[in-house]
């Protein structure tokens, strides 16, 4: 399963994989599982959360110096709201959406 599989079953079923709608849990579980696959000697072919690390910060015109779930519990009330955030800038990230112009 790759890195946007496991993302992907995530979004769908957040209670099954991290408990509840929280970004800090999902970036761990992530991660762990990003570092499983390579320990286990899996190429990680799409790294998505690298990805998210250029395109949150200039989503949102922070320097990217703060990871970007950092950012995101910062412009977000809750854990809740970034964990939503979070899938919302991937879906325009996925589709293409220049995080300069904002797709304009």
């Amino acid at each position: 399963m790759t890195e946007l599989e496991i993302i992907e079953k995530v979004r769908a079923q957040p209670g099954i994989y991290i408990g509840h709608k929280s970004l800090t849990a999902f970036v761990s579980f992530v991660g762990g599982y990003v570092e499983g696959l390579k320990v286990s000697g899996v190429d990680v072919i799409q790294d998505i959360n690298s990805a998210m690390q250029e395109f949150i910060p200039t989503w949102y015109n922070i320097p990217n110096q703060y990871h970007w779930s950092r950012i995101l519990l910062l412009v977000c009330v809750t854990e809740e709201a970034a964990f939503e955030e979070y899938f919302r800038l991937l879906d325009l990230y996925l589709k293409g959406v220049d995080p300069i112009t904002r797709g304009v």
